[in-house]
């Protein structure tokens, strides 16, 4: 179970959210005064911002070591796809992915799209 550190609820603050995981941890990495933060588990919605920050992290590596958008793009699709595979079976996950084209068309997945 993940739990909180003082490095990962800076990693995970709004300051830091756009900045890559790496460097707020290393910054933050003073860890003297410990006492003041929770060891509370984390809350899903924090896990999931966390890892976001390593997907996130992980993409922009490889687009600075040069791979093509497209490449990444396949790679971390395929590799979601094998780890839910193997956690949930192929029929969850295949339910789960008829779904997809109705969220794509919604916009589910478009950052630059203007709520009205």
């Amino acid at each position: 179970m993940i739990r909180r550190s003082r490095t990962l609820a800076a990693a995970l603050s709004p300051v830091n959210r756009h900045q890559p995981a790496k460097e707020v941890l290393m910054r933050d990495l003073d860890l003297t005064d410990d006492a003041e933060f929770d060891d509370a588990p984390l809350t899903d919605e924090e896990v999931r911002q966390a890892a976001f920050g390593y997907i996130s992290e992980a993409w922009a590596d490889a687009r600075a070591d040069g791979v093509d958008t497209d490449a990444v793009a396949h790679a971390a699709l395929f590799t979601a796809l094998i780890d839910l595979v193997q956690t949930y079976g192929e029929d969850a996950v295949a339910k789960l992915a008829e779904g997809l084209p109705d969220r794509i068309r919604r916009g589910d997945y478009t950052t630059d799209r203007t709520l009205q």
